[in-house]
């Protein structure tokens, strides 16, 4: 069997915050030791080897000194999502750091493979410093984490840019919130109190005789974007915070296509 392998280093593009692609080198993590004298892993539901030692991508986040293990989800005949990683975290099986060169080919189980012949154990990781990409607050061993502690694309900021966007100047993004007032009920109920400083001083003046008795406000927290210090599109304001940070998003996955188009054009 000929074993071709891939790039020495691959890297995972993943996106930080508001859509920058990056690359983040993976690390492999392996749940228990490797076969003894170079030998590939084997497939006990059909008794098989595979072409390759098993492993789980993953990647490190250097601040919080977490390892981020990449799911391996993949769909069954009936269309449900299958994964091999949740049967090996239920067990009590030791979790290892190991180094090797991926090859061509995937598990029975859609698992990566390393080439047996460059596996390393270069050490023991803790439950307690892993977590999944899809639970990053939650360590395997169970453990709460706080959001200080949770590892985030955001806090290593010497990661590669992804390949077309050299130069690019990612852009400070800020999402202030602000409190403003709104009706909780009468006529203009749901409306934003600022929406009468828009009526002239007789339709104030008329409105708040007529419906004095049936105004009450609360208090709102709504979000602005800023983008390099200057608010972006005042006139679409008082977003939540989950719809600003989508906007923002969008906006900067904008202004990357725009980079992207201009440095074609150049070329």
């Amino acid at each position: 069997m000929k074993i071709i392998r891939v790039a020495q280093s691959p890297k995972l593009i993943v996106h930080k915050s508001f859509g920058l692609p990056i690359k983040v080198p993976i690390v492999y993590l392996r749940f228990g030791l490797p076969p003894e004298e170079n030998r590939p892993s084997r497939n006990w539901l059909n008794n098989k080897d595979e072409k390759g030692v098993s492993v789980y991508r993953a990647w490190f986040d250097p601040k919080v000194k977490k390892f981020i293990i990449q799911n391996d989800d993949e769909e069954d005949s009936y269309g449900n999502l299958i994964s091999t990683l949740d049967s090996f975290i239920a067990s009590n099986k030791r979790i290892y750091l190991v180094n090797g060169h991926e090859i061509n080919s995937y598990g029975s189980d859609n698992e990566v493979l390393l080439d047996p012949e460059t596996v390393k154990v270069v050490k023991e990781v803790s439950r307690n410093d892993i977590v999944e990409e899809s639970t990053p607050n939650q360590t395997l061993s169970g453990e709460s984490l706080s959001l200080n502690e949770t590892p985030n694309y955001d806090n290593e900021t010497n990661w590669e840019i992804e390949d077309g966007l050299k130069g690019f100047k990612m852009p400070k993004v800020e999402i202030k919130p602000r409190i403003v007032q709104v009706r909780k009920r009468g006529p203009w109920r749901g409306q934003f109190s600022d929406d009468y400083l828009d009526l002239s001083l007789e339709e104030q003046t008329e409105q708040v005789r007529e419906i004095s008795p049936l105004i009450e406000v609360l208090d709102r927290t709504v979000y602005d974007i800023y983008i390099n210090g200057k608010i972006h599109r005042p006139e679409l304001t008082n977003y939540s915070k989950e719809v600003a940070i989508r906007v923002a998003e969008s906006e900067i996955q904008n202004m990357i296509s725009k980079y992207q188009r201009s440095q074609f054009e150049e070329n």
